[in-house]
């Protein structure tokens, strides 16, 4: 899915809409974290801490992993119907809708475009208040890569 187009984005300080170096590893992540809610004999939040420590290492993983549970629990509690994600298995690559509004506010976080980053946020939340889902997003990002 390509980025929303946003009014600033003809601005030159708009951030690109390429893939992020991290984002595959993230989503990948997110996708086990969210797995363990419905199937929790799976134990995605184990392999999810395994990719982001086999990503960033041990001690840089963790807190990333960390900040990502952080970022999932305050989504849950903003975005109150059921966020589409895609399988956890590899056999679907592209984000889906929601992953792709989840990736652009990491990314557009992560290049410091707060109001923009904002924008997408609160369609992703449903318009619903974003304040604690974006300072998770902030802290995340800040440890990326």
């Amino acid at each position: 899915m390509k980025d929303l187009p946003l009014p600033s984005e003809t601005d030159a300080g708009a951030a690109p809409a390429t893939a992020a170096p991290w984002q595959d590893d993230v989503l990948a992540a997110l996708r086990l974290m969210i797995d363990s809610y419905r199937a929790p004999e799976r134990d995605g939040w184990c392999l999810a801490l395994d990719r982001a420590q086999a990503r960033w290492g041990e001690t840089r993983g963790a807190i990333i992993f960390a900040d990502l549970a952080q970022v999932l629990a305050r989504l849950r509690v903003a975005r109150h119907s059921p966020f589409g994600f895609g399988r956890v298995d590899g056999s679907q690559p592209r984000p889906t809708r929601h992953e792709a509004l989840f990736l652009q506010v990491a990314r557009l976080s992560h290049a410091g475009h707060a109001a923009q980053a904002e924008a997408v946020a609160t369609l992703l939340c449903e318009g619903n208040e974003i304040t604690a889902y974006l300072n998770a997003v902030r802290r995340l990002v800040a440890h990326l890569d």
